[in-house]
């Protein structure tokens, strides 16, 4: 996002009051689509009478726009700036304005052609990717709008990214009587690349904005904030230039992939974390729905970023999209720009492997088309949903994204920048640098994260090596710079090679006891240092994690420094310290940031000046939209600080306030969150104190929200059930089934919720199972550690053979029995949909497990299984090997901590020479010796498809078989 400039050019279109009269009752806007579209001399013909030279106008509008951005024609471009200009004695904007505001639509009429032309421009740009705008009028109109009330804009309405440009005395300065608005929008329209004010970060709404007031806030010296949201009117109030339905033809919808592709990596400039390039189909396993498109299951196919001529499929089992409505609702624009060429592109090439045979090639261009079905669908459907207009989050919307495992490889480019390439396209030169790395036990690199640390003690040899594969140019985003065994000298040999090298992310941590040793001080002190030179000699670094606890040094201070001047970081981590000295300072150097997208303040013990302070950043920062503050003693009056400040910014997407001890007094802030920051998808309020009592105003809050989409209340007080004294009788008021199942059967945008430890009781018990059939929204849902199954496992049967959208459920420490087993074996025979499947901590044993098995032998969906501390011995290992063979669907599987020893993995083994579809393995903590470790190495030599190994913790491997291990493939990580 660009960073507005405080310039001597004023634009008074964002300060123009044409927000008095929100009542107005006015007709649609229409008629004016059916005229020709025409050039701008052509289509300023009917008006220029209103002007004294208008021609003139005209001419230098076209002589600025020869160059349009966004795809518009130069027409279509000048059409924007001449709005935009400040025409003597009456601007155009103004006169149009007063216009669109008059009851009278027949004062429009020759307005059309221009109207059309101007129209037809704003419609092809992209809506804003800002969430929250802002305008302001110098005159006090909040007695006019009322909380809870819907009102319409009939003008262009000009707002602004930038609150302090606003602040600026020649906008609204900071005395009298003065309106702010903020502004939740969707279709907002970014026209800084037309107008003829270069340097404003200038968002125009179009005429018809309904909206709802969420809220208000007296700011004091005269200034009141009124927040609203966009929402969409019961009809038409702007009818659009043309058929939204029919292509466009942009810059971004073209026949040259090449061009596509660029303007992918333009939109994920700063996204290196997640995969850019990918194509929606409907799963092959279901049979397509005609009548209701949005019941259909869809999968994701990842595309290998590499070079435009060899783009192909990534070669692993598709991801389940969940909740296609909510998916398209925030990717539909991303799809229609970029999947949908890039899919005909595919289509031409038709790379083959084991997932994309011949059959998926045929069928590909049907069911290209049946996306597009559901596209169309949305090209004219305004939600509250944030659209995305990268790949940032998408993560959190596959299954299970929990565990995710990445089959691509982190590449950074001699650019600079990141592509995720399969290993085949991963740059020879530096697996070969990585293969030099192999060879210094010491060192350890992952491949797919692009990430290195030092897990052993280096000598001033050893680190030369490690310099020198650097200076070589090996290409790495992250380097943990933690619990470094090496000498001052090795220091500087390190620091200035990792200076020069690609570093995106620098890792700075360790935990420490109360009373460190000497030599323990002097060693943060040389790695704090470390870090502070490297950060201040290399420009790339945009992320930091420091994680320090108890110790304050002189060094903290240059990080401070850095932090304060420094543009380039984004993200922050800052946790365990407990000097309040050293938190002040960090916040401090924060407050005026704005750069910083994502905050971690884990673990710090925060005083409610710490709060404030964080409160101050919320509120006036335009980027950050990631916050945690887990177990940081925020109390409920913190809470309510920091909630006052998000409501009056609502731009957070993400919020954390884990372990906290909040109360039921914080709960209302919840629903104040939720009432009024649309924004807001993520929320984490994992063990807390919040009772049934704040639950139900937040359940009851969730039922009327079409925005979150993660919620994690676990680990509250929810279990215990209100009542009330009604003499000698006391009747139950508040149940916790009964308010989940109220959220599922009302609210059908939450993707995931997590209810662990919280003990759901038998009555009402059938109220959620009810719900939870009839739910077509939840994807994930986690149960672990709770007693539901005590009643009986037979609810989440039921759900499991009649839910249409539940694909992720999490069982973990449940107390089942035969019976339960049974039972679920029949329902994984018949599943249709469930994709992971977590049964850790189960005590599920030998027996449970051949029960089981017979159902996942003909599974066809499941891709995800936790078996983890189960008791399971070589038995059952024999018994999942044989599932391997015959179910060639599962991608993960974690058997970490049983009993399973050398036998039992040697049965697994045969499964992965079989050449099975697994991509991550755990085994750790199973008594497994070098035996069973040279057995998985003759494996996996015959093995192309896994991708993560956890073997190491637990287990009584030598160096040497670890070794092999490591060296088997260049993109298999061993941990």
């Amino acid at each position: 996002m660009a960073h507005s400039t405080f310039h001597s050019e004023v634009n008074p279109r964002l300060t123009e009051n044409t927000c008095d009269e929100p009542e107005a009752s006015i007709m649609p806007l229409e008629d004016y689509q059916l005229v020709d579209l025409v050039s701008l001399e052509k289509a300023s013909e009917p008006i220029k009478s209103h002007f004294r030279n208008f021609p003139r106008d005209v001419w230098i509008a076209k002589n600025a726009s020869k160059k349009p951005a966004d795809g518009l024609t130069v027409d279509e471009s000048a059409a924007i700036h001449l709005y935009t200009m400040e025409i003597k004695d009456q601007p155009l904007y103004s006169l149009l304005n007063k216009l669109l505001r008059d009851r009278d639509r027949r004062k429009l009429k020759e307005w059309f052609s221009y109207l059309k032309l101007f129209l037809t421009a704003l419609y092809k740009l992209p809506p804003c990717s800002a969430k929250v705008i802002w305008r302001g009028v110098k005159t006090d109109v909040q007695a006019k709008y009322h909380t809870g009330e819907h009102y319409t804009w009939w003008a262009f309405s000009s707002c602004t990214l930038s609150l302090q440009a606003l602040e600026q005395p020649m906008y609204l300065g900071t005395t009298g009587a003065r309106t702010l608005f903020s502004i939740e929008c969707f279709n907002g329209k970014d026209i800084k690349s037309h107008s003829y004010y270069k340097e404003e970060d200038e968002v125009l709404l179009l005429p018809g904005f309904y909206f709802k007031v969420v809220g208000k806030v007296q700011a004091g010296n005269g200034l009141h904030i009124i927040q609203l949201r966009e929402v969409t009117p019961p009809f038409v109030l702007l009818e659009p230039p043309f058929d939204v339905h029919r292509p466009i033809c942009t810059s971004s919808v073209t026949s040259d992939i090449s061009e596509i592709i660029n303007e992918i990596y333009n939109m994920n400039e700063n996204n290196d974390t997640m995969y850019k390039l990918f194509v929606v189909l409907p799963d092959p396993l279901f049979k397509w729905d005609c009548e209701n498109v949005f019941s259909n299951q869809l999968v994701i196919h990842f595309v290998c970023e590499c070079t435009t001529q060899d783009l192909h499929f990534v070669c692993a089992v598709p991801h389940a999209v969940p909740n296609t409505r909510v998916f398209f609702q925030i990717y539909g624009h991303y799809m229609k720009q970029f999947m949908l060429p890039l899919g005909q592109h595919l289509s031409n090439r038709q790379t083959t492997d084991r997932y994309h045979d011949a059959q998926f090639w045929n069928d590909f261009r049907s069911n290209l088309d049946k996306v597009k079905q559901i596209l169309d669908i949305f090209a004219n459907e305004p939600s509250n949903m944030l659209k995305a207009s990268d790949t940032c989050d998408l993560e959190l919307l596959l299954v299970p994204y929990d565990v995710w495992v990445y089959p691509l490889c982190r590449s950074i480019t001699t650019e600079m920048t990141v592509r995720w390439v399969c290993i085949t396209h991963y740059p020879v030169d530096q697996l070969a640098l990585i293969h030099e790395l192999d060879n210094i036990p010491e060192v350890q690199m992952n491949i797919f994260k692009s990430f290195l640390e030092f897990v052993g003690e280096m000598d001033s040899t050893k680190m030369a090596r490690v310099a020198n594969i650097l200076d070589s140019g090996l290409r790495l985003r992250c380097i943990a710079l933690s619990y470094l065994k090496f000498s001052e000298s090795s220091f500087e040999i390190l620091k200035k090679a990792a200076s020069r090298a690609s570093i995106r992310v620098v890792s700075c941590g360790r935990y420490i006891c109360s009373k460190p040793s000497h030599n323990e001080i002097l060693q943060i002190k040389n790695e704090l240092k470390l870090s502070c030179d490297v950060i201040a000699s290399n420009h790339r670094i945009k992320e930091v994690d420091i994680s320090i606890n108890d110790v304050y040094t002189e060094e903290f201070d240059g990080i401070v420094d850095l932090l304060r001047s420094n543009r380039n970081i984004s993200s922050l981590a800052y946790r365990w310290s407990t000097t309040s000295k050293s938190i002040t300072q960090m916040i401090s150097a924060l407050i005026n940031s704005q750069n910083f997208t994502e905050l971690n303040l884990s673990d710090l013990s925060l005083s409610l000046e710490h709060i404030q302070l964080i409160s101050t950043m919320v509120q006036s920062n335009r980027t950050l939209r990631n916050l945690t503050l887990s177990r940081t003693n925020i109390n409920d009056e913190g809470m309510q600080m920091l909630t006052n400040a998000i409501c009056i910014n609502p731009i957070m997407k993400k919020l954390n306030v884990s372990g906290n001890g909040l109360s039921d007094i914080s709960a209302t802030c919840i629903v104040r969150l939720l009432g009024s920051c649309a924004s807001l998808t993520n929320l984490v309020l994992y063990n807390n104190k919040i009772t049934i009592v704040g639950g139900k105003l937040i359940f009851d809050e969730l039922q009327t929200n079409r925005t979150l989409l993660h919620l994690d209340i676990s680990s509250n007080e929810l279990s215990i059930e209100e009542t009330k004294d009604m003499g000698k009788y006391k009747q139950n008021v508040i149940n916790i089934n009964k308010l989940i199942a109220g959220v599922l059967l009302k609210n059908t945008t939450l993707c995931s919720l997590d209810l662990f430890g919280i003990e759901l009781p038998q009555d009402h018990v059938n109220s959620l199972n009810e719900a939870l059939i009839k739910n077509r929204g939840l994807a994930h849902f986690r149960l672990y550690k709770n007693r539901f199954s005590r009643v009986s496992i037979q609810p989440i049967t039921d759900v499991l053979h009649w839910n249409g959208s539940l694909i992720s459920i999490n069982l973990s420490s449940s107390t089942l029995n035969v019976s339960d087993y049974r039972k679920l074996s029949e329902i994984l025979r018949r599943n249709t949909k469930l994709r992971s499947l977590n049964l850790s901590y189960c005590a599920i044993t030998d027996h449970g497990i051949s029960l089981i098995a017979e159902g996942l032998k003909y599974n066809h969906t499941l891709t995800h299984l936790n078996l983890s501390y189960c008791d399971l011995t070589k038995v059952s290992a024999d018994i999942l090997g044989n599932v391997l063979r015959i179910n060639s669907n599962f991608t993960y599987l974690d058997m970490s901590s049983n009993k399973i020893g050398d036998d039992g993995l040697e049965a697994i083994t045969r499964a992965l020479s079989d050449d099975c579809s697994l991509t991550f393995f755990s085994i750790s903590n199973n008594n497994i010796t070098d035996v069973g470790g040279k057995c998985l190495v003759n494996a996996l030599e015959m093995n192309n498809t896994l991708l993560f190994l956890d073997i190491k913790f637990g287990n009584d491997l030598s160096l040497n078989v670890l070794k092999l291990l490591r060296t088997i493939r260049r993109n298999l990580n061993v941990t």
